[in-house]
């Protein structure tokens, strides 16, 4: 009888400990950033307030000049010897993949609407690239494994370039109210924008625009090893000399111009 009641006084105390325990709630996903060992409860039931939160891919963009940083007050010299000055460079990127063998995107993704009116799942991962940004976040990246290239495309491509502009939300660089590459007059997409200061005395603004109909595939070896829920930055290298050393700037042929800007460009990307 003794034996009996020690064991109903335990097993009453240890429904008293556990009905006083609290359980936990956190983010059980084992690739998330925020993954919790110590959590009872998934926050993620209801998706709408789920609080797991994801590692992020992002590029650190060092802006050079030969060997040198980019530098907006600089004078700089053609092949030529024909002077200016760097008012602004932009640039649209798109298509950013990373490979082990196979490709993998950003998990981000967005509904497109295309020029035919068929609606497309696509990694969200368009950016536009500034001389004067040093930083772009892509998304978030979940997949763990070890890659040794990287891939992006200097441009848009379909269906993200011809798609209406009215189906992107504010400050998509997509967006209808995006304007720092757009045709000032056709409101088409540009695949850059290069704005040089040529006449040093005037200090009269040049551009050289491309339409976006035209894109440079880049492909770099990385070496990066991607842990579960570690956010991966990787350090890019963009050199403004191979985009305009060969410039002439006395020749009014803005199509020759280009034409020696898009062959730069494939060239000017690194991996530091």
């Amino acid at each position: 009888m003794q034996v009996n009641r020690r064991l109903t006084i335990l097993l009453l105390f240890t429904i008293l400990l556990l009905s006083c325990y609290e359980k936990k709630e956190g983010c059980l996903d084992v690739l998330a950033a925020n993954f919790n060992l110590e959590a009872d409860v998934d926050c993620c039931q209801d998706p709408g307030t789920c609080c797991c939160e994801y590692p992020k891919l992002s590029f650190s963009i060092k802006h050079q000049f030969g060997s040198e940083n980019l530098s907006r007050g600089r004078l700089y010299t053609t092949d030529l010897g024909q002077p200016y000055y760097i008012d602004t460079i932009r640039f649209f990127i798109s298509n950013v993949r990373l490979l082990d063998g196979n490709e993998y995107a950003v998990s981000d993704t967005i509904i497109i609407k295309s020029s035919n009116g068929e609606e497309v799942a696509r990694p969200d991962d368009v950016a536009i690239v500034s001389s004067t940004s040093f930083s772009i976040e892509l998304g978030d990246f979940v997949r763990p494994g070890i890659y040794s290239n990287l891939s992006f495309v200097v441009g848009i491509t379909e269906p993200e370039r011809t798609a209406s502009y009215d189906q992107f939300e504010s400050p998509h660089p997509l967006a209808e109210n995006q304007t720092r590459l757009k045709d000032s007059i056709s409101k088409s997409l540009l695949l850059y924008d290069v704005g040089l200061i040529p006449d040093t005395l005037d200090g009269a603004v040049s551009h050289f625009q491309l339409p976006a109909s035209f894109t440079v595939l880049i492909n770099l070896p990385v070496e990066i090893i991607k842990e579960p829920g570690k956010s991966i930055t990787i350090p890019l290298g963009i050199d403004y000399q191979k985009w305009l050393e060969t410039l002439d700037l006395d020749n009014g042929d803005p199509d020759l111009q280009n034409q020696k800007i898009l062959q730069g460009i494939g060239q000017s990307f690194s991996i530091l």
